[in-house]
């Protein structure tokens, strides 16, 4: 009889974002029938309809973020800025090394594993179809407070990821490379907070607080 055909259930292959960003092109295809029995517009239309597997609706489309969060409370959030290129996203590991380095160093606790950022990244360029010169702004912030106030006391929550993408080519001309201009002006000893740290304030009022 031959080889068995292999069958895939487009669930289960959804449970693993990082295979679908990486098979994207092959799960994709134009909208239309193919030559088919006389039943098949009945029996097919949806498929006729589609272009690639639908989704599981796992995230609401519009997240509602509270005032009480630190993103718009005095940011207090650590981020990275990842690139896609040709359907590859440049440097992953090392930018979820620093991010889970940088929550680290300033005690946020309640932290999303890894695989879990890693999903939210892989899922949101597939939501959006974007998978050349896209760039992702990778947030994470200490997560939502009971009141306002600059102390991590009042953090009673998970901290708060944010997937943030958009269309943005490269900036330089990569193949002659760029010009470095240095400057005199000092920045903060790393004896304070060294700029490793990727956040998005100047952070020694929340250390404070950490220390007291």
């Amino acid at each position: 009889m031959g080889t068995p055909p292999a069958v895939i259930d487009a669930d289960q292959l959804q449970l693993d974002p990082e295979i679908l960003f990486l098979l994207y092109a092959l799960v994709r295809w134009e909208v239309g029938p193919i030559p088919d029995r006389v039943w098949a517009p009945w029996w097919y239309k949806s498929v006729h309809e589609s272009t690639g597997f639908s989704s599981p609706k796992k995230y609401p489309r519009r997240f509602p973020l509270s005032h009480y969060d630190l993103l718009e409370q005095g940011s207090d959030s650590v981020w990275e800025g990842l690139q896609i290129y040709k359907g590859k996203i440049f440097k992953l590991e090392e930018h979820l090394d620093r991010l889970f380095d940088s929550a680290k160093s300033l005690a946020f606790e309640n932290v999303p594993t890894c695989k879990k950022v890693k999903e939210a990244i892989f899922r949101t360029p597939i939501t959006n179809g974007m998978f050349d010169n896209t760039h992702i702004r990778l947030s994470e912030t200490r997560g939502k407070k009971v009141t306002s106030g600059m102390s991590p006391a009042f953090n009673r929550y998970v901290c708060t990821l944010t997937v943030l993408v958009e269309w943005k080519p490269l900036v330089y001309e990569n193949d002659s490379g760029i010009v470095l201009v240095t400057a005199t002006t000092r920045r903060d000893s790393p004896l304070c907070l060294t700029r490793m740290v990727m956040c998005l304030k100047p952070m020694q009022p929340t250390l404070s607080w950490n220390l007291w």
